[in-house]
């Protein structure tokens, strides 16, 4: 899965509206508001969440490789990765999360990752 930090997952960007992401992906299997209140379009691997503005704001994705800008990333190596390029990555609720490359992670659950745009950073700060 190609990752362009705080930007975009495979081809799907942060800030794009729904009718968008439907017109890439397709009608999701299942459309549900998540405990925060977001609008969620669940998709086989990936769960694209939308912000109140009805932008993508935020992507999980079930993926035991990814490719983070140039890299390839194997979720296995994604915490080690993350300590490396992002000197700020901090801990939150069991989750590893990077501001910098816009990724957050439980290791107790192999292969999801969920990535995120640039104003997406303070909420996780704020968990």
């Amino acid at each position: 899965m190609k990752i362009v930090p705080l930007e975009a997952v495979g081809i799907v960007h942060f800030g794009e509206v729904t009718a968008s992401i439907v017109a890439k992906l397709g009608e999701p299997h299942r459309r549900s508001i998540s405990r925060n209140g977001r609008l969620e379009f669940h998709y086989p691997k990936m769960v694209c969440r939308f912000g109140s503005t009805g932008t993508l704001v935020e992507v999980t994705v079930d993926a035991a490789d990814l490719e983070l800008g140039s890299e390839p990333v194997r979720f296995a190596e994604l915490g080690q990765h993350l300590k490396r390029r992002d000197p700020e990555s901090f801990e939150r609720v069991g989750f590893v999360v990077s501001p910098r490359l816009g990724v957050a992670f439980d290791p107790a659950y192999a292969s999801f990752v969920t990535l995120f745009a640039a104003e997406e950073v303070p909420s996780w700060r704020a968990i």
